[in-house]
């Protein structure tokens, strides 16, 4: 089973979570861009009132293929409850995920507020059906256990 874990990270704490799942399930990692990209004054002033609204960044990679891949884990710092823009615009970007599986993940400082369910809309919105998702508040980003049960939702057979 192929998976592909899709995420944005400006920190530094969604790539963790991406890169040491990847590590344990043998996925391949696609880190998507805000073009142009968001600085700390911008992402401050302007992002979570972007996120709220649900508005899209233009992105680098676009559009993201999926065709090869049988599982689809998407990953989003949380602004203001919410997914960023830029995650909006790569699950919107998509093709070939049609009849996929997907897992989503947040990061965020304390509560994921309605960015799971914001994401597992927009994902089933475009074909996927969502296995799961997990929130990753403060430090957990490190913890192994949690790092542990995402890698196993996303190895997951369909059958399981």
């Amino acid at each position: 089973m192929r998976a592909a874990i899709i995420y944005h990270s400006e920190t530094g704490r969604t790539r963790a979570v991406a890169e040491a799942t990847a590590a344990r399930c043998g996925a391949d990692c696609i880190r998507v861009y805000p073009r142009p990209a968001y600085t700390a004054l911008t992402r401050f002033l302007f992002g979570p009132r972007r996120a709220v609204l649900g508005h899209h960044d233009r992105i680098s990679p676009a559009p993201i293929d999926v065709s090869a891949y049988d599982t689809i884990v998407i990953g989003s710092p949380v602004w203001a409850g919410h997914p960023t823009p830029p995650v909006v615009s790569a699950v919107g970007s998509l093709q070939g995920c049609r009849g996929k599986e997907a897992v989503l993940f947040v990061t965020c400082c304390v509560t994921p507020g309605i960015a799971l369910e914001r994401m597992s809309a927009m994902a089933e919105g475009m074909g996927m059906t969502v296995r799961g998702g997990m929130a990753f508040p403060g430090r957990s980003v490190h913890d192994p256990l949690q790092l542990d049960a995402l890698a196993a939702l996303v190895a997951k057979k369909p059958e399981e």
